[in-house]
């Protein structure tokens, strides 16, 4: 998870990934931002992202990022 939460840090600098809980629901990470993590987490991760993994709830926290991404590499 810390290689997750450098590539975080270093794509979007403002945000505190270790404090915030709700980055979709709060338009912290909004749809663009979003779509640009799935991007990055492809590339990092060599993961194809299914579209029923694409949903608010899988990216409102690091920890949720992190479980999304095992979840798929599971399925994979």
């Amino acid at each position: 998870m810390d290689e997750l939460k450098k590539l975080l840090i270093e794509n979007f600098p403002t945000i505190d990934f270790d404090k915030e809980k709700h980055l979709a629901s709060d338009d912290i990470l909004d749809s663009l931002c979003i779509i640009q993590v799935i991007s990055l987490l492809k590339e990092k991760y060599s993961i194809n992202f299914p579209i029923e993994f694409m949903c608010s709830k899988n990216f409102e926290s690091i920890d949720a990022i992190w479980d999304t991404v095992n979840r798929i590499k599971q399925t994979e």
